[in-house]
């Protein structure tokens, strides 16, 4: 229900009875004959023929008991007050043209004495005493009310400057203009945007349609492409596979041809039947080799231990720095401790001084009889009394307060040192550990390698012997590098062909020597 502007609400006023208990009392209205007003409201009476704001009086105050008619009006600032009408279209139509103003109550005596009690009506008619109004819309369709709309506004405007409202006791301005939308063009304007809707569904369906089989199509290239592409790469990567098959045959072909070749042979001969190489060099040079790995693992172990070493020098020093740090930080808490603990005793000798002085007044008092006086003195001391309470109360919780604190501090403390040392002393264990792991490494495949070296050069020496049974001796060459390439290195392969036995009269790189001393060159 809508609350009528401004004039909320009025009555009729009958005579005021006399209150009392026999009714011979003054004059007043009776609990709830005056309607109630708000804090924006005001009362109006009609009091012998004359309209009277109230001001907050009583109900036996003498306007009020004389009054014979009161209404309540709202002093509300700027209210909105709808006015709603309609104009002709040229289709039989009517546009609905709502205008909206802003009421205010500059005299609420003129506003009852007027009748202005509802101020929408008088705006109404305010409204439509402009004639030309009615004729605005009679040249457009109710479709063309975007343009109907413009044209009401500015008349509108135009006619509240030229011809502003005037009502009694009430300051109206226009707020807004409108032209409200026909049902029938919502609807209207309804299905069109729904068809729109239902139309752009359709065709960003068959666009996504026609995108999902063109992607289907690429994709379906695409895989062909990369089929194709796969299986090229297949054939490529099988005709390099079978290369490289081929060629480690080759290469282990070519390996063990110069491995029971007679090249190692006539180089060991040859190396032997000079003088350059012995087994006793041999052994030499391979106790050599293996002393210089002996030598490189001592001197990775001592650095180990040295960096161990270092470590731990560095846990030490860094948690005697922890300690003394603790030991200061507890020392900082002891001496504060110290010094609340001294204002603690002087408070309680001033307490005690102060007592003494208040037994001694007393006394004083007492012997004088000035009661009055000493009941003063005494409240005096009872509320130093409490105030000293009170401040020893605050210090003691404040040294609490302290002592959890440098409690706290201490174990975090504790607890951050304890981490640290975990931490460092797991990561130095993972690099001893990394650090061994990494030496037996190299010492396993130090010991594979001299292992491999091995069996080739005894390879080599079955060789040999087996020409030297099979007298062949006298072909065999070897040298002193080949032998200790053989000891420290992998031996190079070749694809030479073994080299046969001398033909009569050929006598090769030994024709300096003469048979008999290539027997003795051999037999040594």
């Amino acid at each position: 229900m809508t609350i009528p502007y401004p004039i909320t609400s009025e009555k009729t006023l009958g005579p005021a009875g006399r209150g009392g208990v026999r009714g011979i009392g003054r004059r007043r209205r009776a609990p709830g004959e005056l309607p109630p007003v708000k804090g924006e409201q005001v009362r109006v009476f009609l009091v012998d023929g004359e309209h009277v704001v109230d001001h907050g009086r009583p109900d036996d105050d003498e306007q009020a008991v004389r009054a014979s008619h009161v209404a309540v009006v709202d002093l509300s600032r700027n209210v909105e007050v709808p006015v709603r009408l309609t104009i002709p279209s040229c289709d039989a139509q009517e546009f609905t043209v709502q205008a909206t103003f802003l009421c205010s109550v500059t005299d609420a005596a003129a506003v009852v004495q007027n009748g202005q009690g509802d101020a929408s009506r008088a705006l109404t008619g305010y409204v439509r005493s402009h004639q030309r109004l009615f004729q605005l819309g009679l040249d457009h369709r109710v479709s063309a009310i975007n343009h109907v709309r413009l044209l009401v506004q500015t008349q509108l405007q135009a006619y509240v400057q030229l011809r502003p409202p005037v009502l009694p006791g009430i300051a109206a301005d226009l707020a807004s203009v409108d032209v409200l939308t026909p049902d029938a063009v919502r609807s209207f304007q309804n299905r069109l945007n729904e068809q729109d809707a239902a139309h752009t569904v359709q065709a960003r369906g068959l666009n996504l349609q026609h995108e999902i089989e063109r992607i289907k199509e690429d994709y379906a290239r695409q895989m062909e492409i990369a089929q194709r592409k796969h299986d090229t790469q297949m054939e490529e990567m099988r005709l390099h596979l079978q290369e490289q098959t081929q060629r480690i045959l080759n290469s282990q072909i070519n390996f063990l041809d110069e491995a029971v070749g007679d090249d190692p042979l006539r180089a060991a001969y040859h190396a032997q039947g000079k003088g350059e190489l012995s087994a006793v060099d041999v052994a030499h040079k391979v106790q050599e080799q293996a002393d210089r790995v002996a030598a490189g693992q001592r001197d990775e172990i001592e650095r180990s231990r040295r960096l161990e070493d270092e470590d731990r020098t560095w846990m030490r020093q860094h948690a005697d720095r922890e300690y003394e740090a603790g030991l200061k930080r507890e020392e900082r808490a002891y001496q504060v401790e110290n010094g609340d603990r001294e204002r603690l005793r002087a408070l309680e000798q001033l307490k005690h001084e102060l007592d003494l002085k208040k037994l001694e007044h007393l006394q004083a008092l007492e012997s004088s009889g000035a009661e009055h006086e000493r009941a003063m003195i005494e409240r005096a001391y009872a509320a130093e009394e409490r105030e000293r309470e009170r401040l020893h109360e605050f210090k003691g919780r404040t040294l609490d307060m302290q002592a959890e604190q440098a409690r706290l501090d201490h174990q975090a403390n504790e607890a951050k040192l304890q981490l640290l040392y975990a931490a460092q002393g797991a990561d130095r264990e993972h690099r001893h550990a990394f650090r061994e792991r990494e030496q037996q490494q190299a010492i396993d495949r130090e010991i594979r390698e001299h292992e491999l070296r091995r069996h080739l050069l005894q390879a080599r020496l079955e060789m040999f012997k087996e020409y030297a049974a099979r007298g062949y001796v006298d072909q065999g060459v070897i040298s002193q590098q080949d032998v200790l390439y053989g000891l420290t290195e992998n031996p190079p392969v070749t694809g030479q062909e073994p080299r046969a036995a001398l033909q009569d009269g050929d006598s090769g790189d030994y024709g300096d020597y003469d048979e008999s001393t290539l027997r003795e060159e051999g037999s040594a």
